[in-house]
């Protein structure tokens, strides 16, 4: 569990940073604060803090001058600068000293509790290299679309980053093989990449490792060729990469991203060569609907007959996808279920080998189906070797945690908390909230959100239910916030996603 230590001398902030974020669900047990930086020096000598968060402006020692001495004396601890002062000199420093990330008051809540769900995130993953979290934390927002246009402008500028070229476009790359080393082959990308583009890299949160290119113009075909290219030459047969869409503006870049990993999420990484290909249309509302069913399927304790309920979606997917033959409705269904494996267990590893390579019955499963006749069978096969799949991989997790995800599936729609779920099951919060990130791989109100969305992206698919009413059934009291966080999470708006169905 961990500590964090916020100063400032304006109590009025401290209260607002106390009270606005969800703590424990972020596995911090002790929350610690400090009215100026040389109270602030004597609690980090007296005791571990994993997170500063400081304030530049404060009597006796400033926030730089605190991060100075910090960095000297305790290079392991985190920081966060939290001022009031936009001036380019004091951001300029504050990445000289090794900052993980700047905010400027006044700092709307869901960025504050962003940015130190990202501070803490690395904190997870013992990120050794400071001097690269401040561009990775600004990459992967925009990347993510959870910056705006403002703001990534200053950053840009700050970070020498370009944001207006006229294409770009994105990369992901992962192991096909976990024993084998991806950095050859990510450099080698790199170095032949960079002679024609502007070249910018990371790893996101899910372990992929992400290229964003930029340049006057950018050709699909020849980035492929790229790829194959740079595998020849390390000999690097288990990688496999994807290129998303080609955008014409920086603040479209998202799409690219979203678009490279559902294609690398969804690829058989059985297969040869290096670049996956988006063989059938596997994105968009119909296929979301599907994975929430088939979601729903693999979590019910049911007293049905697992077949007869299988048999039931079967027939569901044959119908509703009229204009796919019955192979690519297996195939569908394959990858569908590939994409809620991995969206629901990311901490694991080799996801795709267990449905693909370790089942030699995909491919005769596959082989004969032509018809509806042949279909059934075929699918329920492949939803009972995907639910055996998910049934091993959710019993890994600790009974503690099989009992958080089961009640916040079934209750989403209320008001849940973690001190809530450790009233039930006994459990300190703060150590829930470190248990539920190390074992899913998701902070647990990042989880709740996500669980939310993809609920309600099943009940968008009737036109009777008004948004704003799919919003409270959630469990999002805000409509306006969980339109925000359909965005983030699905790239569009709830409208825009409902448009597209009923197109």
């Amino acid at each position: 569990m961990y500590t964090v230590l916020l100063a400032d001398d304006e109590k009025s902030v401290l209260d607002i940073l106390i009270s606005s974020i969800s703590w424990h669900a972020l596995g911090v047990d002790t929350v610690l604060t400090a009215s100026d930086g040389e109270k602030a020096l004597e609690i980090i000598k007296s005791r571990r803090v994993e997170l500063l968060i400081t304030d530049i402006r404060m009597p006796r020692m400033d926030g730089l001058e605190l991060i100075r001495n910090v960095r000297s004396l305790y290079p392991d601890v985190h920081c966060i600068l939290l001022t009031a002062y936009s001036e380019f000199s004091y951001a300029k420093e504050a990445i000289a000293l090794g900052v993980e990330n700047y905010l400027l008051k006044p700092v709307p809540k869901e960025e504050v509790e962003q940015t130190v769900t990202k501070a803490l995130d690395n904190i997870y993953k013992r990120h050794e290299n400071s001097e690269r979290l401040l561009l990775d934390n600004t990459l992967l927002r925009w990347l993510s679309s959870s910056i705006n246009s403002e703001e990534l402008s200053d950053r840009a500028a700050l970070l020498g980053i370009n944001i207006y070229l006229p294409c770009y476009c994105v990369i992901c790359i992962v192991k096909k093989d976990e024993k084998a080393p991806l950095s050859p082959f990510c450099s080698a990308c790199i170095e032949r990449l960079s002679k024609q583009y502007e070249v910018y890299h990371l790893w996101d949160d899910n372990g992929r490792y992400v290229l964003i290119l930029g340049g006057k113009e950018i050709e699909q075909d020849a980035l492929e060729k790229t790829l194959e290219t740079a595998a020849l030459e390390t000999d690097m047969r288990s990688a496999a990469a994807a290129v998303g869409i080609t955008v014409q503006e920086a603040n479209s870049l998202p799409v690219s991203y979203m678009m490279a990993c559902e294609i690398i999420e969804l690829a058989d990484t059985s297969s040869s060569g290096v670049v996956m290909k988006k063989e059938i249309n596997i994105s968009g509302f119909r296929v979301d609907v599907l994975a929430e069913e088939v979601r729903k399927l693999f979590y019910e304790d049911r007293k049905e007959a697992k077949q007869d309920v299988h048999k039931l979606l079967a027939a569901k997917l044959f119908k509703a996808e009229e204009e796919k033959n019955a192979r690519e409705k297996l195939s569908l269904l394959m990858k569908t279920c590939t994409k809620v494996l991995l969206s629901e267990f990311p901490a694991q590893t080799l996801v795709q080998g267990r449905l693909f390579t370790d089942w030699p019955g995909y491919d005769e499963t596959a082989g004969e189906v032509s018809g509806k006749d042949q279909f059934i069978p075929a699918a329920v096969k492949v939803l009972d070797h995907a639910e055996q799949v998910f049934k091993a991989l959710f019993g890994t997790l600790n009974p503690k945690i099989q009992y958080a995800i089961k009640y916040m599936r079934a209750n989403m729609g209320e008001g849940i908390s973690i001190k809530l779920l450790c009233t039930k099951n006994g459990t300190n919060p703060a150590y829930l909230g470190q248990m539920f990130k190390t074992e899913t791989g998701f902070f647990f109100n990042d989880y709740l959100t996500r669980l939310r969305i993809n609920r309600s992206v099943y009940l968008l698919h009737n036109p009777d239910n008004k948004i704003k009413d799919i919003a409270a059934q959630v469990g999002f009291f805000s409509s306006s916030y969980f339109e925000k966080c359909f965005k983030n999470q699905k790239g569009v708006s709830p409208l825009k996603y409902r448009m597209e169905f009923m197109a």
